[in-house]
């Protein structure tokens, strides 16, 4: 009964500790984060952009 006792009480620690590192490492999501993370896909999908970076073939 007592190794059960340490392995659930190492098993909650684990899950503690992750949870507090989980919330702390997090990035704030704001719409202005979400507006910018769309337009970035939307260029790197975009057949305009030359795929080396180079500029816009349109002229």
């Amino acid at each position: 009964m007592g190794n059960l006792v340490y392995l659930a009480a190492a098993v909650l620690a684990v899950a503690v500790i992750s949870l507090v590192l989980l919330v702390r490492e997090r990035r704030p999501v704001t719409v202005e984060d979400e507006v910018d993370r769309f337009s970035r896909g939307l260029q790197a999908l975009s057949p305009q952009r030359s795929r080396a970076g180079g500029p816009d073939r349109r002229a």
